[in-house]
Formats: C-alpha cells, sequence, structure tokens
C-alpha cells in the first residue's frame, strides 16, 4: 500500500515536473518572438539641429530677452506624426498617456504575472518627441561678456603736438549770386588769373559755390581782398578745414589703456560699475520708445563713410552721396558709431530705431595714418544735398572755426526749420568755442558719463545747449564690429535721435521750438540752472516727449 502511494506521488511530481518544462518552453517561444524587437534599438532623439545665429541685439542682455521667440524653423523635429500642438511644453497629464499606452491588463495566470508586470521601453510612437530647445548665438548666451570686453577703447583727446593749419593752402572759396550766368565763374578765373576748381550750385543759398586756386607767385591775401571787393562775388573767404572733434593717438585703444588714461589714480571712477548701454536708461528710452520710435524723420548724418552693410544698420540708411567729389572709400569707424547710436537695431539699440538716415560722405583723408578732414567746400556741398533731400536733422560731429559760408548756410537751414545738432568739441575745459556748435541756431552738445560727470576732454562755455551720455559708449564701427568709443561727437548723435522722437510727434515743430523742448525735458545738472558745463542738464526724452503730449492736448 505505502509502495502504491509512493508511486502516484512519483507519478505526479514527475507529470508536474513535465507540465513546467512545458510552460517554460511556451514562455522560452514567447521571447524568441520578442527577441527582434528588443534586438532593434530604440530610436533615440533626432539629431542636434545646427546652431543658428540669433539676432545680435539678444546678446548684450544678461540672459535671452523677452522679444527672443523660438521659431519652429530653427530646430528638427520628429516626423509630422510625431507632432501636436504642444511642441515646447510637456503637459502634466502626460506621464498619465505614457502609463496607459504603455502597460497590458493583468493575466490571471500567476506564473506570467511576472512577466506581463515588466513595463516595456518608452518609444518615441507613445508621444510626440519634444527635443530639449537650445540656443547657439554667434555671441553665445552668458559668454557675451568676453566679447564686450575685448572690444577697443576709442577716446577723442585734445589735439597734441603741431596744430594743423585751419585753411586749405592757396584756395578760395567764392559764393556767386545764382541770377549771374554759369559762366561768370570761367571770367573771375580769367580775370584774377586763377585756378578753377569746381562750380556748383547751391539750393539752399540760391548761389553757386566757386572754388578757385591761387597760383603760384601771386599773393593769396591780395587776390582774397580783390574778389570781396569784386559787386559781383557775393562773399568770398578762404577754403576752411574741419576736422573731428579731437584726435587720437592710436586709431583703437586697449581696453586696459583707455581706462588707465581716462580714469586717473586715486579717483573714485575706477570702481564704477561697467554697464554696457547705460545711455538708453539715463535719457529715458525705454519709456519715451513707447510713445515715438522716430519714424519717417530723415536724419542726415554728415561725416564719413558710414558702413552700410553692418549687421546692426541693415536697412537704416535711404540713401547716401559722396560729397567728396571722390570715389567712395572704405567704411570708417567715425561715420558708422555716430549712425549706429541713432538708428542701429541688433547689438546695439538706437535712440530713434526707425528713423531714416541720409548718410553723407564728407570727411576723407589723404595718408591713412593722419585723420580724416573735410573742407568748407565740401561740407556747402553735403548740407545743401541733404535739404534737397528732405533731411529734418542735420548732425555734424566735427569742429573747425568760424566760417561766414557755414555761418549763412546753417541760418538758411533753421529758417526752413531745420534742426542742427553739432558736437560741442573735445579741446578741454580752456579750449575756445568751437564751430559749428557755436553758431546761433545750433544745438551745441557736450559729453557725461553714466554718473553724470563732464567728459574731462569737453569743450566748455556758453554755447553749450545740454549734454548727453557720451564716454564708454557701445557703437558699431566699421567692418561689422563694435567699439567702446567716448567724445561729444557721440553725444550729439544722442541729441539728434531725441529730436528725431519729437518730430514724430510733431512734424510740425520748427527748430526753436524742437531746441526749447530739448531744453525745457533736460534733468538739471551742477549748478541749479544753466551752466557752462552742462547746459541746461543732461537731455531727457520722455520728459521731452510728455511736453509735446500736454502742448497738443492743451491745443485741443
Amino acid at each position: 500500500m505505502a509502495m502504491a502511494k509512493r508511486s502516484a506521488q512519483q507519478s505526479s511530481l514527475a507529470f508536474v515536473g513535465r507540465k513546467r518544462c512545458a510552460l517554460a518552453a511556451v514562455l522560452s517561444a514567447g521571447w524568441l518572438v520578442f527577441l527582434p524587437v528588443l534586438l532593434v534599438p530604440a530610436r533615440g532623439p533626432p539629431a542636434a539641429s545646427p546652431p543658428f545665429v540669433i539676432d545680435a541685439g539678444s546678446a548684450v542682455r544678461r540672459d535671452l530677452p523677452a522679444r527672443f521667440t523660438f521659431k519652429q524653423e530653427n530646430y528638427r523635429f520628429a516626423s509630422a506624426g510625431r507632432r501636436d500642438s504642444s511642441r515646447f511644453t510637456r503637459p502634466k497629464a502626460l506621464d498619465r498617456q505614457l502609463k496607459v499606452a504603455g502597460w497590458r491588463k493583468k493575466p490571471p495566470s500567476r506564473l506570467a504575472r511576472n512577466y506581463t508586470q515588466r513595463k516595456p521601453p518608452l518609444r518615441y510612437w507613445h508621444a510626440p518627441y519634444r527635443p530639449q530647445l537650445r540656443a547657439y548665438p554667434r555671441i553665445v548666451a552668458g559668454g557675451h561678456s568676453q566679447y564686450l570686453s575685448s572690444l577697443p577703447h576709442l577716446l577723442q583727446l585734445p589735439s597734441q603736438g603741431q596744430v594743423s593749419p585751419q585753411t586749405v593752402l592757396r584756395q578760395i572759396l567764392v559764393l556767386i549770386d545764382q541770377d549771374y550766368p554759369a559762366s561768370l565763374g570761367d571770367e573771375l578765373a580769367r580775370t584774377y588769373r586763377l585756378e578753377q576748381l569746381s562750380s556748383r550750385p547751391i539750393a539752399l543759398l540760391h548761389a553757386r559755390a566757386e572754388l578757385f586756386r591761387v597760383r603760384e607767385g601771386q599773393s593769396e591775401e591780395a587776390v582774397l581782398a580783390a574778389l570781396q571787393q569784386d559787386v559781383r562775388v557775393r562773399s568770398a573767404q578762404l577754403n576752411r578745414r574741419y576736422f573731428h572733434t579731437g584726435t587720437t593717438g592710436q586709431r583703437y585703444l586697449h581696453a586696459g589703456e583707455a581706462k588707465r588714461r581716462y580714469f586717473s589714480a586715486g579717483d573714485g571712477r575706477q570702481n564704477a560699475p561697467a554697464i554696457p548701454q547705460y545711455g538708453p536708461s539715463k535719457v529715458g528710452l525705454p519709456a519715451a520708445h513707447q510713445l515715438a520710435l522716430g519714424r519717417n524723420v530723415a536724419i542726415a548724418v554728415i561725416d564719413s563713410n558710414v558702413d552700410t552693410e553692418h549687421p546692426d544698420l541693415r536697412g537704416a540708411v535711404r540713401r547716401s552721396f559722396n560729397a567728396t567729389g571722390r570715389p567712395d572709400a572704405a567704411p570708417e569707424f567715425h561715420g558708422t558709431a555716430v549712425a549706429g547710436i541713432i538708428r542701429a537695431h541688433g547689438l546695439v539699440e538706437g535712440v530713434a530705431p526707425q528713423a531714416e538716415i541720409l548718410a553723407v560722405h564728407a570727411f576723407r583723408t589723404s595718408d591713412p595714418r593722419a585723420p580724416s578732414e573735410t573742407t568748407t567746400h565740401v561740407l556747402v556741398t553735403a548740407v545743401d544735398w541733404a535739404v534737397k533731400n528732405g533731411a529734418r536733422i542735420l548732425n555734424m560731429s566735427f569742429v573747425g572755426s568760424r566760417d561766414p559760408a557755414i555761418e549763412q548756410l546753417l541760418e538758411a537751414a533753421n529758417q526752413r526749420g531745420i534742426v542742427a545738432v553739432a558736437a560741442a568739441g573735445n579741446g578741454g575745459p580752456t579750449a575756445p568755442p568751437a564751430y559749428p556748435a557755436a553758431y546761433p541756431g545750433v544745438i551745441a552738445v557736450t559729453a557725461v558719463d553714466e554718473a553724470d560727470r563732464r567728459y574731462e576732454h569737453a569743450n566748455r562755455g556758453s554755447y553749450i545747449a545740454v549734454a548727453a551720455p557720451g564716454v564708454d559708449i557701445l557703437a558699431p564701427v566699421e567692418r561689422g564690429g563694435h567699439a567702446y568709443l567716448s567724445g561729444t561727437s557721440f553725444a550729439a548723435a544722442y541729441v539728434s535721435g531725441i529730436a528725431a522722437l519729437l518730430l514724430e510727434r510733431d512734424p510740425n515743430l520748427d527748430a526753436k521750438a524742437l531746441a526749447d523742448l530739448i531744453r525745457d525735458g533736460a534733468d538739471d545738472l551742477g549748478p541749479v540752472g544753466r551752466d557752462d558745463d552742462f547746459g541746461a542738464g543732461r537731455v531727457n526724452a520722455y520728459t521731452s516727449l510728455k511736453l509735446i503730449r500736454d502742448d497738443l492736448a492743451a491745443a485741443k
């Protein structure tokens, strides 16, 4: 009996063993079915899209600015079937969706439960693939400080050493009323044995500008006196020279050298914070741009050749004109910087970002080592062209001596409602008045730094109208570069841009009314009231615009 019982138990165990082997074989076959799926590598995220270039205007911020938006074309996604309307966010319910899609219903078999409870690897067919957003700006976000710290510094300094002659040797400029025939120039040249160099009509003065050279052996003073006595001649003068405000020993100064030359030892300014583009907030531009951007206002930048291909100046220049009469030379930093401070839209944000620039090439140089210069004859032609082409503002960031032809030219422009803005000069506090800034009706602009201190090389005097940021100003320069610039030339560009904002709000403003608005809206600096260091004070675009708004509201 006992033996029969043991035999039955052995048979039962053998049966259970055979059943387990069969089940194991079935499970092994199941694994073979899923083996190709396990061997096929799961498709990972698509390859990272190539870096793209962020607009240079975003690089100057500490982080990517709020205006920057990610666009679909800058990224590579999965196929169209894997996309949905939420490309850049992962909804909170997504984990639940994946869980439902990834789990299978538990079978009743206890032996198979260990297998069926395993969560299969997540595959991208469960939900659209959402790649991590990455942006690679040309100047890497967060690393722009290295770029900014590497930029050169350029300071406008008083002229040192030998002073350049104030007139062009043996050249006389004659103005003749347009009522006389054009042949009068040839007749004057024969009468006084002169060489005629140029003859141009000047519509703004209703005259012709005749340029003559005095021949060798003749007295320049005697010929000039004889022409001034000729009844057919309106005016005769020497052809004067003009230079950019101040000179530089080196074209670009290294950042460390610039700081050593500008910040004197023991001066507390050495600890001043280095803030790129402090100027816009100083003159109230963030609020002012909510009211005006300079639309439909043309500003003539009478300067050296402007780099119209600079990324910050694309679309800024409406027309260009070469007043020098020579083939256009390579772009220079000065004209490019002045135009950029007024109208740039990129790494540098201009004062009037929607104004129109008339780039007038008036400065030239015959020696690459010498500073560029211009003359009375070229400036007369440049200003006349700018007025004929609709300029409402003349930006003149240069200096010279008193010049009767330029004075009457600017007076005629002023009578037409055209605003003239000029740099006060960088000759130092004891320098004489600089022209054209010192002419009546011209807004003379001096420069201040971030702490509202007058630029130490700026002129001072009773002709100073207002002050504007002009120390370590971030500006575009030639060949697509940037630099930190200091001088009254760049402060004048700020005021020209603010004038464009005012003219957008009220195009009927004449030159005097606009100058009064700029003075009345300025923030007083130094002693209470007007002074010879700051004029009426530092300009404030928003305050001046509010004065216009109040005047317009009162008129209604």
